[in-house]
């Protein structure tokens, strides 16, 4: 197994270790060959985990994004039983301080509890890597061999799931894996890695070699190692290590929050031609083109060319951004969504005039909780995607990779899927989604 570094920092750490040796010896410690090369590579691995918690985003209680982490300058918060867990309860502290020292880690005490110092470290505490000239094509690769911390590393985390999900991770995922060629790529073409680009892209590559990791969150969604593979490295998995490449396709669900919102409106009595129109769409597979068409449409019969202009000078037509603002809508109550200060506000409007039972409702919803609407969605998707699909293809004994609202398998297997998905969605909502297959590039 490795990690990955920038160079300067494993240089630091080997010029100055006899620093660690004299912060052990003091605490009443031994010293020997054996502790040496175990605490090496505990050094090196608690500032890669510092530099790990720093690739993942602040997020809401619905699952959005806050606040992407952007630079290996900023502080992240961790507890000390974390570092603790992998830097040994032992040595956990001297190891710290000596990364202090040399210095490779600023620790932000900005709290003082009076207690004596190791007492006081008991408690969470913000890192950040320092004194690291923040150039491009500097990183190592660094093996780790130490067997407890491997022990530690590669133990099974896996949450509360029903026995078919234990089944799939033995049957299925434990038969996929990713070529070393992926970890290759990148390597090949680090980047800046100040910005977290090319730790963004490794760290799924070291995550599917280091665990077994299998939970299911409060609206059944799956998370598995796989969710985290960067589209690009897609073409490297491999099935049972054979050295050719399957010839992997993706079974999309097109426009899926909003076909399931639409399904489900209709599902519970609501009724409308605007609601009727809506579910219209999101079955044809082009959901957000065709809303904005629409819309723009129903502006120009009506004279409103201001209104048009400004929107086609925002979106012009790019499918992308109207999705991302769409599916945002979702997620935001009332005032939130008819804010002034929101950047989307004219296509909001418009939207829900045109399609007032769909977007009426999500305010309703919203009204107290913005996430009211992304867990209904969420339940609904995960009870397709997720309890319906995974135990019948099982049973098809396919090998399949759940993506939440797609899947990714080999094409002769593609149909099935697809049809799997269809059925589930015709059996829980009473139709059937567009779904699109697109091979993995």
């Amino acid at each position: 197994m490795y990690i990955y570094l920038p160079q300067e920092v494993v240089d630091w750490v080997d010029r100055d270790f006899n620093g660690l040796k004299e912060l052990v010896l003091g605490g009443g410690g031994k010293w020997s060959r054996t502790v040496e090369k175990r605490l090496r590579e505990r050094t090196l691995f608690l500032i890669w985990y510092v530099i790990t918690r720093r690739l993942f985003p602040a997020k809401g209680e619905n699952g959005e994004r806050l606040r992407e982490k952007s630079s290996l300058r900023e502080f992240v918060s961790i507890h000390r039983d974390e570092l603790a867990r992998y830097g040994g309860s032992t040595h956990y502290y001297s190891i710290r301080k000596f990364l202090e020292q040399v210095p490779v880690l600023v620790v932000n005490e900005a709290y003082s509890t009076g207690l004596p110092e190791r007492k006081k470290d008991s408690f969470t505490k913000s890192y950040r890597l320092v004194g690291v000239e923040f150039s491009s094509r500097s990183i190592t690769r660094v093996k780790l061999t130490d067997p407890h911390l491997l022990k530690k590393l590669t133990a099974a985390k896996v949450g509360q799931v029903p026995e078919y999900l234990h089944r799939y991770r033995r049957e299925v995922l434990s038969r996929v894996s990713l070529s070393e060629e992926a970890e290759e790529s990148l390597l090949a073409s680090q980047g800046d890695y100040e910005e977290l680009e090319f730790y963004r892209a490794i760290y799924p590559v070291y995550n599917l070699r280091r665990r077994d990791y299998l939970k299911l969150d409060r609206e059944g969604r799956l998370y598995h190692p796989f969710n985290s593979l960067d589209n690009s490295l897609r073409r490297f998995l491999r099935i049972d290590n054979r050295p050719e490449q399957p010839d992997w396709v993706e079974v999309d669900v097109s426009a899926c929050y909003f076909f399931i919102f639409g399904a489900y409106l209709a599902l519970e009595g609501n009724r409308g031609r605007d609601l009727e129109r809506f579910n219209a769409m999101a079955s044809g597979g082009d959901l957000y083109t065709a809303l904005y068409d629409y819309c723009l449409g129903e502006l120009m019969k009506q004279g409103r060319v201001g209104e048009v202009e400004e929107l086609e000078e925002k979106y012009g037509g790019t499918k992308e951004l109207v999705k991302k603002a769409m599916l945002r809508s979702l997620n935001r109550k009332p005032n939130s969504n008819l804010s002034a200060i929101n950047q989307h506000l004219t296509l909001y409007r418009v939207a829900r005039e045109f399609f007032p039972t769909v977007f009426g409702e999500v305010e309703r919803l919203n009204r107290e909780d913005n996430a009211v609407v992304y867990r209904t969605i969420t339940r609904l998707e995960s009870s397709v995607m997720v309890e319906y699909l995974v135990p019948r293809a099982l049973d098809l004994r396919l090998v399949f990779i759940t993506r939440h609202d797609g899947v990714i398998c080999q094409r002769q297997d593609s149909d099935a899927i697809r049809q799997l998905i269809q059925q589930g969605f015709k059996k829980r909502l009473g139709r059937e989604p567009s779904v699109k297959i697109k091979p993995v590039r």
